[in-house]
């Protein structure tokens, strides 16, 4: 709105001004308003812009691969868990078949190993320090080989008749005596065993 308009419809100059502030104001407002909505709009814009960079990025992803990619990491660390824990099962179950089988009084490693191996084959499984099946296994072992087992038996107390010493050895007490226990008396007192076998 122009101020020779206003003059030309014989409007007064406080009349013109005042209708001109006015005037300037609105435009002022609407200038304001125009500025907020381009903003707003250049806002929207970058939003678009970067919604459109985000989705193109998504389209290029190879899901399956992504997702392919999971569950391989997946299975591998339920692979290694599982390891980690058969490996501590298998400490355990070794520490307590040493345990065990060093009760067996076995005269050395290699009958321990083959006593070991044995009840893993079998796959023999302990209650607490209970070997379930145990019994029967280093029974049959027993049988099959007597001489891996130190003899743990009370070796027999060989006394000659001499002044001092208890019960001498008789014949019927000779003749109950196992061929070790009579190679015994051989080797510690030959004397006695000579006059035992002679008698």
């Amino acid at each position: 709105m122009k101020r020779d308009f206003l003059k030309g419809l014989g409007l007064e100059d406080t009349v013109i001004d005042q209708i001109m502030d006015e005037n300037g104001k609105d435009i002022n407002k609407a200038n304001e308003k125009v500025k907020s909505l381009e903003t707003e709009v250049n806002n929207t814009k970058e939003l678009l812009t970067n919604a459109n960079k985000e989705i193109d990025s998504y389209k290029s992803m190879d899901i399956d691969a992504i997702k392919k990619s999971a569950e391989d990491y997946k299975t591998k660390f339920e692979t290694a868990e599982n390891d980690y824990k058969a490996k501590i099962a298998e400490m355990e179950l070794n520490n307590k078949l040493e345990k065990y089988v060093d009760k067996l009084s076995l005269k050395n490693d290699i009958y321990k190993k083959e006593v070991i191996s044995r009840i893993k084959e079998k796959g023999l499984k302990f209650d607490g320090d209970t070997l379930l099946g145990g019994e029967d296994l280093v029974k049959s072992f027993k049988e099959e080989y007597s001489d891996a087992f130190n003899d743990t038996k009370q070796k027999p107390n060989f006394a000659d008749s001499t002044p001092g010493n208890t019960t001498p050895i008789t014949k019927e007490a000779f003749k109950k005596m196992s061929y070790k226990e009579r190679l015994t008396l051989k080797n510690e007192k030959p004397d006695i065993y000579k006059n035992l076998k002679e008698e």
